[in-house]
């Protein structure tokens, strides 16, 4: 399969494209789309705001408190631009990298032979259902000609834009506002390619390839907890 084959078969018949992948690894092609996706999808959202709102509202508020936010200075559009999608940029590369490096130890411990390379493809291919989030957000923004939606809330698949609505102000506006509700599809896509190459049980392979998330999740959600 080349990669566009295998992009509709990890949406539509995953266990066939992680058999392919098995075969040949490659992670280059998921990634960047994942990459790009953010750098355009950040540039879109900061060219349609209303920057002076996001600035008074958003931006001074969340790095000052009380007068200091009214007394500083205002930020630069190309600034928030460069600053915002490096930090997307590197924090997605890592995290993919992160998620890795946990599948080839995990891996070696359950006698799981497989190269960091094919750990690198599982977490890059079953992460592309995220791209969904950019297309859904771009759509919202486009519904607000004034321009004056916050970051978080263009992300209408998260839990808190769902369900919850915790104010920007709670320290659960965070662990909320990252998790939606494809996540549960990324995770399936990363215990179906589990199950695909080491022929383990269904139940193993979603253990297995939770770990990394409900360490992450529950680390988060217990230093929240602490500093109540």
């Amino acid at each position: 399969m080349n990669n566009l084959q295998i992009a509709s078969q990890i949406l539509l018949e995953p266990q066939a494209a992680f058999n392919a992948l098995g075969e040949r690894p490659r992670f280059w092609f998921p990634l960047l789309l994942l990459v790009l996706g953010s750098a355009v999808g950040l540039f879109g959202y900061f060219q349609m705001v209303d920057f002076n709102w996001l600035n008074d509202n958003v931006l001074r508020p969340a790095s000052q408190s009380g007068s200091d936010a009214e007394s500083s200075p205002l930020l630069s559009r190309g600034v928030v631009i460069g600053t915002s999608t490096a930090a997307v940029l590197i924090g997605l590369t890592v995290a993919r990298l992160l998620e890795s490096s946990y599948f080839l130890l995990a891996g070696r411990m359950a006698n799981i032979e497989r190269s960091f390379k094919h750990w690198m493809a599982l977490s890059c291919w079953s992460a592309l259902p995220l791209l969904l989030i950019l297309l859904v957000s771009m759509g919202f923004m486009l519904m607000h000609p004034n321009g004056q939606v916050a970051q978080e809330e263009l992300n209408v698949l998260s839990l808190n834009e769902l369900l919850f609505h915790v104010p920007r102000n709670s320290p659960w506006h965070g662990w909320l506002s990252t998790l939606t509700i494809l996540h549960p599809w990324v995770w399936w896509l990363s215990a179906i390619g589990v199950k695909a190459w080491s022929g383990r049980s269904m139940a193993f392979s979603v253990a297995f390839s939770m770990v990394p998330w409900s360490v992450y999740y529950g680390v988060w959600a217990l230093i929240i907890l602490v500093r109540a």
